[in-house]
Order: C-alpha cells, then sequence, then structure tokens
C-alpha cells in the first residue's frame, strides 16, 4: 500500500531530492563528545573535543581561520575550506592524490563519511577514504579497493600504488584554542604560531615522538595546555614520519628505512586531543588493534525506514544521527545510572554553542525517533533475542539490533539532557535564561551583549515542555534531585509571570518591540500557547507543588494552572475579523494591530491544538485557519523561512490549505522546496534567499534562529509529512476527482462570500471615499485595530507596469556634472553652472535600503550601513557616485550633507544619474535655494511620467550669542531643506537632506548620532557605533518626509524659543540697568552720602548724555527684534503650504496601499502631532517676541517721559540758582559801593559823603522795602509765585538800574569836587599865566575824556565777549541735548547774559 502511494507522488519530490543530495557540503560526525567535520572531497577540517572543567570546548584547525569570536567570518571560512580543500584544513589534501578525479560521497551507517576517487588507469579500482571516531580518537583511513564486486562488504583491499605515500603530507602549523564567541580578548586563543610567552618560549610547539610514526602538536599558554597527538598506523607498523622542510612543519609518510619487504594494503591517521602531556597520555596513545575495534562501526548493516518516502527517510535518518552522534555532548562523568549530562547543542561547525529553541527542537525530533524505536521494539517478538538489556555492539544482521541500539542510544542522551536542564542549567532561585556555555554555566554579562540572544517568555517554557514529554514516554517519575531543582525553577518562573503580568488578565506582553520598534505591548498567541503547555506538563510532573509553609506561594501557583490559563488565553485572543466579519484567534495583538495571519514559527500551536488549547473555541479557530488561504504572505513563491513550507505541510495534514493549491500541490512544493535546498550532508537549510536558494545568516544576531529553523523542519517534516502519506492522501484524491463544473462552481461561490466584505474583484471603484483596501483579492497581514486606519487614505494603482522606472536606475561610468546645458529648459539669465571640482561636507552620509519585497517576514539584516565620506575623500565619493545604483541594493537612498557653510554642500549637486536632465536642473536651483538662504516649498506629482518630487527649505537666524545680539553684530542664518526624487508607485526614491548651520558641533560623530537618532526616532539611544542605522518606519517616504519636516520645524521653534529667552533677558537686564540710571539721574540733587558709590550694575558715573546712547541702543534693539519676527514670519506660509499639500494634491494622488496605511498610520500621525506641535510652538515664540518688541516701545515712551521730567527739575533748579545769586549780589552791592567810594585818592567832604549815605540808605531802604513787599506778596500768594516771576525779575533788574544811576551820579559829583578844589588852590597861578594855565585845563580835561572813554570802551567789550560766549554755550548745548551728547549743569542763554552784566555791573 505504501509502495503505490508513493508512486502517485510527482516526481518533482523525487529531482528536488537528487538537487539537495549533489549539492556540496560539509560532514559532521563525532562519538561521546569528540567531533570532526570534512570538506566535500574529504579533507579533514576541524576536530573538536570537550573536556572536563572546561566552559567550552578545544578545538583544532588551521591558523588562517578566524578564532570562535568572529562568529560569522569563522562560518564564512569553514563553508568556503568545505567547497575547496585548498583554503586550509587539518589534514592532508585529499585531491592532490589524483588531481582532477571528483570524490563521491557516501555516509556508512548515516554516521560515518566516506569518500571514493576512481585512480586513473584503473577501471575498477579506487581510493577510498573513511573516517570514524572512537574512544577519544578521529582515526583517518587509507586504502585501495576494488568495486567490480557488488557488495561493499565483499570489495577487495588492494596494495597501495607507489607515489601515493610520497602525496600524503601534513601540515602541522594548526592551532588549538577554545570555543570562546563571547570574550575578545581571549589570550588563549590569540596565540599564533609565531607567539612567544614571558619567558621567550614558544607558545607553540611541534616535534617527533619517541616512536617516529609520531607528532606532537602543543599549545602552552596561560596555564592552559593542549596536546594534538597525530600518528601514522598500518598492520606491520611499517610507516613513520618524515620532514619535508628545515621549518619542520611539513612532514610527509614513508616506509621506515629497516622494513620493505611488507606491503602497504591501509594506513590510518590518528588524531587525538589530550588535555596536558604525561607519560600515561603517551601509553594510552591508540594502536592498531584498538583501531580494528573503531574499524568495526565501519560495516555496514541495516537499518529500519522513518518514512515512506525513500529521500525523505535518508535526510530523516542523517538528521538524527547527527543530533545523537554531533550534537550530544557530555559535560559531566556518569553517574551511578551511567549516564552523563548531556548537553544538546548546534553542532561541530557552529562550535557547540547551545541555543534553547534549537536544543527543543532537536530533543522533540529525539522523543520522535523514541516513539518510533519504541514501537519497532514492541513489534519485534517474531525476530531474534532482545539485546537491550546487554552492553554489545549491533551485529550486521538483523535489524533488531539496531532498533535496540537506537532505542537505547535516544534513552541514554535523553536522560542526561535532563540531567543537563536540572543539574547544570537550572541554579537554585534562579531562572532559565537563554545563553549558557557548554557545560550549563551561564554566560556572563548576556543582558548587555547586543549579540546574545535576549531573554524571552518561552525560556522557561522549552526546558519544562521537554522534562513532561519525556518522562510522560517513557511513562517513570522524575528523579528527587532532578525534582527539587525543577521545583525551584518552576516557582521562580511562576513568580516571574506574576511580576510581568500584574492586572490578573493572563496577558504577556512580549519582550521584544514591535515590528516598527514602538514602546506598545504586543502580545503572541504561540508565547501563550507555550507558556500553557509548560504549566500543563509540569502538572503531569507534579511541580505545581509548593510547601504549605508558603501560603503566598500556594496562592500563586494556584492562580496559575492550565484550565484557568486556557480559558483566558482564549477570551483574549478572540476578535472579530474586520474583513470577513468573523470571530477569529488572533495570532496577534497589539493596541495599533491584530494579525491573523500565521507567522512561521507558529506551527507549535498545531501541538496546542492538538492538546485541546482550542477545544472550547473550536469555532473560531476554525474560522482562522479558513482564513489563511485569503491572506497576500501566503504566496508560496515569495517565502524566504522553510518553516512556512513546514507551516503549510502541517496545515494540509490537518485538513486545511493555506494558499488555494490543492493539499498535493501543496504538499509536493513544499516537500520539494525543502529537500531541493538541503546538501548532501542531510541536513536542512535555516534559511532561504530571495530565489529561494539555501544560504546563511549575515548577522550574528540571527545565528540561534538558523539553527532552530533546520532542527524544527526536520521536525515537523517527521511528524507531520509520514501522516499525511499514509493516512490523507485518499482524501486529497477524492477532493481532487470533483468535476471540473462542481468545483469552478464552488469557487465562484466562495468568491461571491468574500467578495461581500473584500469589495468588487471585477471592477474596481473609482469613488473618492470608501474602503480602497478592499480592491484585491488578498487580505493583509495585519489589520487595524480601535479603527486607527482611515480608509480615505488608501490610494491603490493599478498597471505599474505601464510606467518608466526611475531615471536613477541607469549604468554610469562617469561622474555627473551639473550645468545649464544639461537642463532643456535652461535661459541665459541663469544662475551660473556649479564648480566641476567636488567639495565635501563636514558631514556627508549615504545610506542605501535594500529592496525587501513586501510578503518577506524577516529581513537578512536588522540594520543598514552609512557610508560615510571625509573631507579628502572625494575619490571615494566619486567612485560611490559613478557605481551603478541597482533596485534590489539601493531601492531607496538617503543623501544627508551637513556643514557649517552652504558652499560646502555642491556636492548634493554631483549625485545624480548622467541621463537624469530634468532633475539635474532642478538640483541646480535646489542648490541655489540653500546657499541664498530661502525659503520654499513645492511638490509635483506626475501620474503619466511617472514622476514624484518633493522640496522643501527653510532658513532662520540661530544661534545668536548675548554679546552679539546687543551690540548689533551681524547674525548668522542656519539653511536647512530636502529633497526627493521618485516614482508615483511610492517604490523608489533619492531623498538630498543639506543643513548649512555655522554653530554645529565640533565632533563630527556626534553630528553623525544625532542624525542616525532622527531617522532611528530615538533620541535616548546612547550609541557610540555609527557605522549602522536600524530598519525602521523611516524607510518610508511619507514617514521620511515628516521626520525631516518636523526636524526643520524644531531647529526653528528652538531658535525662536532662544532667540526670545535671550531677548527677555537682555531686555531685562538693560531694563533695570536704565531705569537705576534713571533713578540716579533723578537724584543727581542728592548729596553724594546720599547717593551712594555708582556700581557696575547700573552703569558706573552717570550723566545725561551716557543716558541718552543707552536710549537709542535700546530703540536699535527695538529694531533688530522686529526684523528677526519679520524674517520668521515670512516662513510660516511654507509651512502651511506644507500641511494643506495632502489637499492640493487631490487630482494626482500616489499610491498609499492598505499595507502602508495598516503598517505606518500610527507612526504618520504621532509624526503629525509633533509637527503640528513644533508649529505651535514656533507661533507661540515668534508671538512672543512681537510682544516684546511692543514692551520696549512702551519702554521707551516711559523713558522718554522721565527724560522730559528731568529736564523740568533743571529748569527750577536753575531758577533757584538765580535766586539766590540774585540775593548774594543785594548783599555786596553796597560793599561794593563803599569799597570804589574809599578807593578814591581824596576825602570826600562831610557834605558829599552825607549826600552819599544818605542816598545809600535810601536805596537800601527801598531795596529792602521792595523785597519786604515781594516777600509778603510771594508769602500771601505761593500758588501765584509762578505767574508773577516775570514781573519780580524786572523790579530786580530795575533796582540794579537805579543803583547803577545812582552810582554814576555819585562819580559825577566827585569828579565835580575834585574840580572845585583844584581850581581854587590854582586861581592865583592862573592869574599869573592865565594862558598856560588854560593849556593845562585844556590837556587835563582831554585825558580824563580819554580814560573814561577807554573805560567805556573795556566794558562794553566785555559785556559783549560775555554775551556771546553765553550765546555760543546755549547754542552748544541745544545741539548736544538734540543729538543726545550735551553736557549737564551748563546754564542757559539768558541766565549767562544776566550773570554778565552784573558781573560787569559789580566790575
Amino acid at each position: 500500500m505504501a509502495a503505490k502511494q508513493f508512486k502517485e507522488l510527482s516526481d518533482l519530490i523525487t529531482e528536488a531530492a537528487k538537487t539537495g543530495m549533489a549539492r556540496e557540503s560539509f560532514f559532521s560526525f563525532g562519538d561521546e563528545g569528540l567531533t570532526a567535520s570534512v570538506g566535500a572531497t574529504g579533507r579533514l577540517i576541524r576536530i573538536t573535543q570537550h573536556f572536563p572543567g572546561q566552559k567550552t570546548g578545544i578545538c583544532v584547525d588551521d591558523e588562517d581561520i578566524s578564532e570562535p569570536f568572529c562568529v560569522f567570518w569563522r562560518l564564512d571560512g569553514f563553508l568556503r575550506r568545505s567547497r575547496n580543500e585548498e583554503k586550509g584544513g587539518v589534514g592532508p589534501h585529499i585531491n592532490s592524490l589524483y588531481p582532477g578525479e571528483r570524490s563521491k560521497q557516501h555516509i556508512v551507517n548515516d554516521r560515518w563519511p566516506t569518500f571514493t576517487i576512481a585512480i586513473p588507469g584503473k577501471i575498477s579500482e579506487k581510493l577510498r577514504v573513511s573516517y570514524v571516531a572512537f574512544q577519544g580518537t578521529i582515526y583517518q583511513k587509507f586504502d585501495i579497493i576494488d568495486t567490480a564486486e557488488k557488495e561493499l562488504a565483499q570489495q577487495e583491499t588492494k596494495e597501495f600504488p607507489s607515489g601515493i605515500l610520497d602525496a600524503l603530507s601534513l601540515d602541522s602549523g594548526l592551532l588549538i584554542r577554545n570555543l570562546d564567541f563571547v570574550n575578545l580578548g581571549n589570550h588563549f586563543n590569540e596565540a599564533s604560531s609565531r607567539t612567544r610567552d614571558d619567558s621567550n618560549a614558544r607558545v607553540y610547539t611541534t616535534s617527533l615522538g619517541q616512536a617516529k610514526n609520531h607528532v606532537k602538536r602543543e599549545h602552552k599558554s596561560h596555564d592552559k595546555h593542549f596536546v594534538l597527538h597525530l600518528q601514522v598506523l598500518d598492520p606491520s607498523n611499517s610507516l613513520e614520519f618524515h620532514t619535508l622542510d628545515q621549518t619542520e612543519t611539513c612532514y610527509g609518510i614513508r616506509k621506515s628505512s629497516n622494513d620493505f619487504k611488507h606491503a602497504i594494503s591501509e594506513l590510518v591517521l590518528a588524531y587525538t586531543l589530550r588535555q596536558g602531556s604525561t607519560a600515561s597520555d603517551l601509553e594510552r596513545l591508540p594502536d592498531w588493534d584498538k583501531f580494528i575495534k573503531a574499524g568495526e562501526l565501519l560495516e555496514s548493516h541495516p537499518t529500519v525506514r522513518l518514512t515512506e518516502n525513500d529521500h525523505l527517510n535518508f535526510f530523516l535518518r542523517r538528521n538524527l544521527e547527527y543530533i545523537l552522534s554531533v550534537c550530544s555532548i557530555p559535560v559531566s562523568e556518569a553517574d551511578s545510572d551511567g549516564v552523563p549530562a548531556y548537553a544538546l547543542t548546534c553542532g561541530d561547525i557552529e562550535g557547540h554553542r547551545v541555543t534553547t529553541s534549537a536544543s527543543f527542537y532537536a530533543f522533540q525530533f529525539l522523543l520522535l525517533g523514541l516513539d518510533h524505536f519504541t514501537t519497532l521494539h514492541s513489534e519485534s517478538d517474531k525476530l531474534p533475542a532482545c539485546t537491550c538489556d546487554r552492553d554489545e555492539r549491533p551485529l550486521p544482521s538483523p535489524p533488531l539490533p539496531y532498533v535496540c541500539m537506537m532505542k537505547r542510544r535516544i534513552e541514554h542522551v535523553c536522560k542526561g539532557h535532563m540531567k543537563w536542564v536540572f543539574q547544570k542549567a537550572a541554579r537554585s532561585s534562579s531562572l532559565f535564561c537563554p545563553n549558557y556555555w557548554t557545560n550549563g554555566d551561564e554566560i556572563d554579562g548576556w543582558k548587555s551583549n547586543m549579540w546574545l540572544a535576549q531573554q524571552s517568555l518561552v525560556d522557561a517554557p522549552f526546558q519544562f515542555i521537554k522534562a513532561g514529554d519525556f518522562y510522560e514516554r517513557i511513562d517513570g517519575e522524575m528523579p528527587e534531585d532532578h525534582l527539587q531543582a525543577a521545583r525551584t525553577a518552576y516557582k521562580s518562573w511562576i513568580c516571574l509571570l506574576e511580576k510581568i503580568e500584574k492586572s490578573g488578565k493572563y496577558a504577556f506582553p512580549s519582550y521584544k518591540a514591535s515590528e516598527d520598534d514602538k514602546p506598545t505591548k504586543t502580545f503572541y498567541l504561540t508565547d501563550h500557547a507555550l507558556i500553557w503547555q509548560a504549566i500543563r506538563s509540569a502538572e503531569s510532573i507534579k511541580l505545581h507543588y509548593s510547601p504549605k509553609d508558603d501560603p503566598e506561594l500556594n496562592e500563586k501557583m494556584g492562580r496559575y494552572s492550565a484550565d484557568r490559563l486556557r480559558e483566558n488565553i482564549v477570551k483574549r485572543f478572540t476578535t472579530e475579523n474586520s474583513l470577513l466579519k468573523q470571530r477569529m484567534i488572533a495570532v496577534k495583538r497589539s493596541p495599533t494591530q491584530t494579525r491573523f495571519l500565521f507567522r512561521s514559527k507558529d506551527v507549535a500551536l498545531f501541538r496546542a491544538m492538538k492538546e485541546g488549547l482550542f477545544k472550547q473555541a473550536d469555532i473560531q479557530w476554525t474560522n482562522t485557519l479558513d482564513s489563511q488561504k485569503h491572506h497576500e504572505g501566503n504566496d508560496d513563491t515569495d517565502w524566504s523561512d522553510p518553516r512556512r513550507f513546514a507551516l503549510a505541510i502541517t496545515m494540509a495534514r490537518h485538513g486545511r490549505l493555506i494558499n488555494f493549491r490543492t493539499r498535493k500541490e501543496l504538499t509536493e512544493q513544499a516537500l520539494s522546496i525543502l529537500l531541493s535546498t538541503s546538501s548532501s550532508n542531510g541536513l536542512f537549510t535555516g534559511a532561504l534567499d530571495e530565489r529561494q536558494s539555501p544560504t546563511i545568516y549575515e548577522d550574528e544576531r540571527d545565528r540561534d534562529n538558523y539553527w532552530t529553523v533546520a532542527f524544527e523542519v526536520a521536525y515537523i517534516l517527521w511528524k507531520d509529512y509520514s501522516p499525511l502519506l499514509t493516512n490523507d492522501l485518499d482524501d486529497d484524491k477524492k477532493h481532487i476527482s470533483k468535476s471540473t463544473d462542481n468545483c469552478l462552481e464552488h469557487m465562484c461561490q466562495s468568491i461571491e462570500r468574500i467578495s461581500k466584505h473584500l469589495g468588487d474583484l471585477a471592477v474596481h471603484p473609482t469613488e473618492t471615499t470608501g474602503p480602497r483596501y478592499r480592491y484585491g483579492y488578498w487580505m493583509k497581514h495585519n489589520l487595524p485595530f480601535n479603527n486607527v486606519i482611515d480608509d480615505n487614505d488608501v490610494v491603490e494603482l493599478q498597471d505599474e507596469w505601464l510606467y518608466n522606472e526611475p531615471d536613477f536606475f541607469v549604468n554610469t561610468t562617469a561622474t555627473t556634472t551639473v550645468g545649464t546645458e544639461n537642463r532643456p529648459d535652461a535661459d541665459a539669465n541663469a544662475e551660473p553652472p556649479m564648480p566641476a571640482k567636488v567639495i565635501l561636507a563636514y558631514v556627508q552620509l549615504k545610506i542605501d535600503i535594500e529592496e525587501r519585497k513586501p510578503l518577506k517576514e524577516k529581513r537578512p539584516s536588522s540594520s543598514f550601513a552609512v557610508d560615510a565620506y571625509l573631507q579628502g575623500e572625494e575619490d571615494l565619493f566619486k567612485k560611490a557616485v559613478q557605481s551603478q545604483r541597482e533596485a534590489h541594493k539601493a531601492k531607496k537612498r538617503f543623501w544627508a550633507f551637513i556643514s557649517t557653510n552652504a558652499e560646502e554642500n555642491s556636492g548634493c549637486t554631483k549625485t545624480l544619474a548622467p541621463n537624469e536632465k530634468r532633475e539635474q536642473g532642478e538640483m541646480k536651483h535646489f542648490f541655489h535655494r540653500h546657499k541664498t538662504s530661502s525659503n520654499f516649498f513645492a511638490e509635483e506629482p506626475i501620474a503619466s511620467l511617472n514622476i514624484w518630487t518633493t522640496e522643501f527649505q527653510m532658513a532662520f537666524y540661530s544661534g545668536v550669542k548675548e554679546e552679539e545680539f546687543w551690540r548689533g553684530n551681524k547674525l548668522v542664518k542656519v539653511a536647512m531643506g530636502f529633497r526627493f526624487e521618485g516614482d508615483f508607485f511610492d517604490k523608489y526614491w533619492t531623498c538630498r537632506f543639506v543643513v548649512a548651520n555655522p554653530h554645529l558641533p565640533a565632533s563630527k560623530n556626534e553630528v553623525k548620532g544625532d542624525l542616525i537618532k532622527l531617522l532611528q526616532q530615538n533620541r535616548e539611544d546612547d550609541t557610540h557605533y555609527f557605522g549602522e542605522v536600524k530598519t525602521g518606519p523611516w524607510e518610508q517616504r511619507r514617514v521620511l518626509e515628516l521626520i525631516l519636516f518636523g526636524h526643520i520645524i524644531s531647529e526653528m521653534a528652538t531658535s525662536a524659543g532662544d532667540i526670545l529667552k535671550l531677548a527677555e533677558s537682555t531686555v531685562l537686564k538693560e531694563k533695570t540697568r536704565l531705569e537705576q540710571r534713571l533713578r540716579r539721574l533723578q537724584g543727581s540733587h542728592m548729596s553724594k552720602q546720599e547717593q551712594g558709590d555708582p556700581t557696575p550694575d547700573d552703569g558706573g558715573s552717570i550723566n545725561y548724555n551716557s543716558f541718552v546712547i543707552t536710549s537709542n541702543e535700546f530703540r536699535k534693539f527695538q529694531e533688530r527684534l522686529q526684523m528677526i519676527h519679520g524674517d520668521f514670519a515670512k516662513a510660516r506660509p511654507i509651512s502651511d503650504h506644507w500641511l494643506n499639500r495632502e489637499k492640493d494634491r487631490q487630482a494626482e494622488r500616489p499610491r498609499w496601499t492598505f499595507s502602508d496605511e495598516s503598517r505606518y498610520r500610527s507612526t504618520l500621525n504621532k509624526l503629525l502631532v509633533v509637527n503640528r506641535r513644533a508649529i505651535q510652538d514656533l507661533d507661540r515664540n515668534l508671538k512672543g517676541i512681537s510682544i516684546l518688541a511692543e514692551s520696549i516701545t512702551k519702554e521707551l515712551e516711559y523713558v522718554s517721559s522721565g527724560l522730559e521730567s528731568i529736564s523740568n527739575e533743571e529748569s527750577r533748579q536753575n531758577n533757584k540758582d538765580v535766586k539766590i545769586f540774585t540775593y548774594t549780589t543785594a548783599i555786596f552791592l553796597p560793599l561794593g559801593f563803599a569799597t570804589g567810594m574809599f578807593s578814591m585818592s581824596g576825602t570826600p567832604d562831610s557834605q558829599t559823603v552825607g549826600r552819599m549815605v544818605g542816598l545809600f540808605f535810601g536805596v537800601v531802604i527801598l531795596g529792602l522795602l521792595m523785597i519786604l513787599i515781594v516777600a509778603k506778596v510771594n508769602a500771601k500768594y505761593g500758588k501765584r509765585i509762578r505767574q508773577k516771576i516775570h514781573q519780580a525779575c524786572v523790579m530786580w533788574k530795575l533796582a540794579i538800574l537805579i543803583l547803577f544811576l545812582a552810582k554814576s551820579y555819585a562819580k559825577e559829583l566827585i569828579r565835580r569836587r575834585r574840580q572845585k578844589i583844584n581850581g581854587a588852590s590854582l586861581r592865583h597861578e592862573r592869574e599869573a599865566n592865565a594862558e598856560g594855565e588854560s593849556n593845562e585845563e585844556t590837556n587835563a580835561d582831554r585825558k580824563e575824556d580819554v580814560a573814561e572813554k577807554a573805560s567805556r570802551r573795556r566794558f562794553c567789550g566785555l559785556k559783549i565777549r560775555r554775551k556771546q560766549q553765553g550765546g555760543a554755550l546755549a547754542k552748544r548745548k541745544e545741539e548736544h541735548v538734540e543729538e543726545g551728547r550735551g553736557l549737564f549743569g551748563v546754564p542757559r542763554v539768558d541766565e549767562t547774559a544776566t550773570s554778565g552784566s552784573v558781573q560787569s555791573s559789580k566790575g
């Protein structure tokens, strides 16, 4: 029956299996912790062994391969050596034996790799190279066989041809290193063949042993000593090593000089790795007799089938043997039960890395093998006696001993792994972690190591599920020592769940961030299903019991029961599908999205289904299964995760379809892909590339996932494909045998029902409203939650194939230059062409975004490289521009040019393809606007030309310092902008982001870091590595536009806020100083003691001039503020145009799919809110600047009024001074009169004196009378004193005039009296000489008249000169007051004239 079913399978599976088995690869084998790997040609590449007391194993490989810390490069070097033995290795070159001949591989007993090479000139004779591991030694056997015999067991061994021994040579320049992949500074691994220790001794030494067939390679450093023993063995012990060069690093094999009679038919190279070097080690080295025992393992014996498909059977048996012999590493000595602790690792190729999820599926694969061999064992009653109770090796026939052996080996490893889990990995009061060394020790510092797996919700569940499954199969109870450790770990895990979920809803958010790196909680159904299975397994092995003396712990353990958790899981994940209008069970829930499409890792849900997780929600779960074929992510032509194909097989196994293929087509297609991407070693690949070919990981962080996929695929195929073949194929035939009419009718009915929810499939609606995401037939990965998505924003465009590809995808071999001749519409008045010389900016970056198909679930890398072009690297920049841009490598490209001067950003014009004629002209204007600090916005979507360009530029004042701001120095501007050019379908674009900021940080790394944080929208990320940027929503054009726009507006708002803050502090400071100066100026009439000493804060010394200068500075500062406000205000309409651009382009809207809307809508909404807040902040700051400028106007008005009051006060003070001067003059006038009188040459007579005295007293009395009258009037009419001031001044002037006339009259009287006295005394002389006297009198009168005239002239001249000086001073004061630079306290013109007249009168 099975044969008949197998014949009905498509030849596609057969061809796929042949393709996979023909793919060259490595072969790993091992035994009890000793493992080795050989290449496709048969050369030994690596030897690894784990020693007690070591955290990791010790490996031997060539010195050209990277050390274990360099994980990816070490793996890459290993794979290159496996395909080409010339790259390096441990053993001799196999291809050099017979150059040009290709070796053929064969795996004996699914375990031991064997290679055969045809011998030239011999028809049936071939060279055979076999490998086997036995009791700590790797044996490499060379022999000549005759393949004429049909049976391999009857093949006759021939003698070695001459020349083969000469071709067998060994390079002893090997390195012995431990497999520490975490610590970079591992000094033991850093040593090379030329390294010397502190004593100047070589760390590595190579020497011949006591026996010439023995070579030792030793590594001794840092208190560690390991030795690799190389031996050549033959039956007659007639072979020996000899050096081929003087350095004693290359050894050949030859016959010993005293033995030529024995023919060499077999040759064995033995590789033994030991820890330390003692005589006992030499005694325990293998010999030919020991190899004879090991050689028994190379004898083929019958095996059993694991599945009905012969091809799949080979792959499953290879995976089973690989896990048992290579991945199972004993890390301790055997206990009393004879079972050591076994670690399940990723294998020799990965340095026996322990991965929690990979070891889980490897263990599950072993349990399937245990079930299979247990079943075979129970059905073996008619076969010879069972050997399970005897420690004997299986015989070549019959197959029962093989069944017993495999059953015993699997139980042995599973029991040992339980010891490793609960005795090594589990520590008291500690949790299971995702990172362990091979010996079970937790890797220190894994939480802060970005290259190691981080904590997951399923780390502990995996361990408890393994324990529950194993002890359930063997119908036994967990040993007491394991039970106590397991209970302790289980209690710690329950406490952790209680800590994670505090609301009591039994919903556990994932430790990982969501796909768009948002800090929102994301819940995965698979995580909860595994937690439920773990609690269920713990209950089956009685781990849920807790001490009675701990009621709080008992309460926690009681709350977390499998039944209660199952009810809450179904309740939390059951929701309505908004498209199909059905209640379903979602596989992911978050505040923004709900996912119904199965992820690749959701295969675990089918095991939970089988165990009864959804038995209370069978309808909802069935709806989820049936909806899978309607999702766009289930197009198998784009799957890159092998688990996706395994998921399709699992769904077919349970009668469901993942897409619209039939079950037979689906299973054949899935299995053929998995088999064709495998290799000759029988292992499945862990990743696929875009062409669905096998590949390896490129990011070390994907290593654990890679091996998890490899083991999980093998587990799923064995678990779900075999039952599908034997049970469901007939049902599938019946399903396919329906008539064509019935099939078409059924399909039409299905489409009709779905169309009610998805929209019409034939005619696409053209309305501007409605659910545009219902154009297509496929459902999206995620559906919106809580109406986050606006259907009106979705724009679906058809027939993309009609349009041209963007111009920047061209073949270019020359550097582009931008000039007016390249632009068709250039005119004669255009700006001059850009200089041909390339000028690199202060920071110049390029980020290429690789093409990612929308249906891929995982990107090969989680980040993109950031290419920086430093100043002086113009050649690298030219090379990058000249290189051809390909869509799959640079689907989207981001350029950043950041410098202190806009001229340095001219490199943006050099980043164009030669045929971008239109864009070259636009880039020229773009750079010109940037250089001239222009504000600009333009957007041009043209559907017919498949063009969508966007340009936005802003320039604003920034980085203003207080000294520059107040003193009126020239202010600097910051110019920022970006330009997008792309296609109308929004698949490709190029963005150029330019910044000219004179105040950039001094560190270029700081500028790079700020830009990377801006793209990632993670301002708190304190990263110090600027060579890559994480993937995220910024890859989408609309998101990046909002990010850059928001950054520019935020910088403007921040700059305006800084200017406002600086202006407010400056105005407050200067205003305080001005008011203090004003108060001091107003109080200048006080005494110096009352005024106090001037301080620097209030402006120092005070005078009228300095006060006026300060007032003028305030006016200039106000004008500067108004200028800045006007500049910012001019930019505001540009930002308003940006906000309205969605409305402006309603006629031609670029594509925006439902997938884009569902994925990026929440991000867009947040960015829109942030940008609006930035605009509000800018408006608020501009309003503050305007208000501050108005407040300065009011302050100047207040100061002007203060200045006027000061001037009035000065006028009153001057009037008071005149009054005091007048009083003083009145007192000193009589004294002057007396002085003049008594200064005469002769004494006046009594009559004259009496008249003078009388005149004096009369004048005094008159003056006093007038003063009393004025005083009385002033006292009585005090309120009217200001109106009478003029009259009082006239009266005083009249009194002064009377005194002046009295003085003149008195002087005239004195002169005449002198004439009378002189006339009486000279009368007689006149009479004697009348004529002479007459002449003398005439001369005297003439002299007196001349003296009097000269005196009058001097008086008038003095008066006129003083009047002129007073007038000049008054005019100068008026000019200084007008210009703000007059001197304080200068008398007025009228006062000066009056003072001058009084002084003249006094004189």
